[in-house]
């Protein structure tokens, strides 16, 4: 009697195999999809927080300016918190004088909407009051993947307060808005 496999034997372990791997890798896609997102969900919320503190901290009026150069999905997209109170529409101009800085080429393929204002394509600043921290409009940022299942980063001039919420529905641990 001989040992080991035969062929077919081998054959249709390796079916097997492949039917079950087949079957796992979409919840790995969804794995990461809600990684990416909820990272980026943090880092969005916690920047304003952040900015909102340096407010305070220096006793001085911080502006968070919304610099987009490619597409919403492309993550040519950067975040400064400056001292200077002129809006910069390039990346370089953004990073001049920044206090804090975000990238979005860690979120390339997640789509970003920043804010629209006072009728212009969008929002290019956002000043933070130097006594409460608190921004002096109010709006929101969204973000997705799935626009099925979109964020918003939700901030208030009133309250002052700065959340996540999902956009028609509870998405990745997200409450609805």
């Amino acid at each position: 009697m001989a040992r080991g496999f035969t062929l077919i034997e081998m054959l249709i372990s390796i079916v097997v195999l492949a039917v079950l791997l087949a079957a796992a890798v979409p919840s790995f896609s969804g794995i990461s999809e809600k990684a990416k997102m909820e990272r980026l969900a943090e880092e969005l919320q916690g920047f304003f927080v952040q900015t909102k503190s340096e407010a305070v901290l220096r006793n001085q009026s911080l502006w968070l300016n919304l610099v987009q150069t490619g597409t919403p999905y492309s993550g040519e997209w950067v975040l400064a918190t400056r001292t200077i109170s002129t809006a910069t529409t390039t990346l370089s101009g953004a990073e001049n004088n920044a206090v804090m800085l975000l990238s979005g080429k860690p979120f390339k393929n997640i789509t970003v909407n920043f804010p629209l204002a006072n009728g212009a394509a969008t929002l290019a600043q956002i000043e933070f009051d130097p006594v409460n921290g608190k921004p002096k409009l109010s709006s929101s940022i969204s973000f997705y993947v799935d626009a099925n299942k979109t964020l918003n980063l939700v901030f208030h001039n009133i309250t002052g307060r700065i959340r996540v919420c999902g956009d028609g529905g509870s998405f990745y641990g997200y409450p609805e808005c």
